[in-house]
């Protein structure tokens, strides 16, 4: 599998957009419903193209990822991935035989 990191653009909105309501629309609908517009309005104050980075998996996008370089520590953001690039087997709750 070949992995990479890319500066995230302007142009990126719309793909950190729906990654974020694939990601999030059913637990957010849970606690409050969810508004297309005031999430996207949100979304708009969030996506930090400054600092976002668009994770490159086999040459498809496959997530956002954002790193603030503190002096004593990282603070990690934003971490989201598309359903069809997540990993099952990094949870520390499975065996190796799982």
């Amino acid at each position: 599998m070949n992995f990479r990191l890319r500066p995230s653009t302007a142009t990126d909105f719309e793909f950190v957009f729906r990654l974020n309501r694939t990601n999030m629309q059913p637990y957010v609908e849970r606690m409050r419903g969810w508004d297309e517009e005031a999430e996207r309005r949100d979304m708009e104050g969030k996506f930090l193209p400054e600092i976002d980075r668009i994770v490159i998996v086999n040459g498809q996008e496959a997530g956002v990822f954002a790193v603030d370089d503190r002096p004593d520590y990282l603070f990690l953001p934003k971490l989201s991935c598309c359903r069809r690039f997540r990993i099952r087997d990094w949870s520390p709750h499975r065996s190796a035989t799982d």
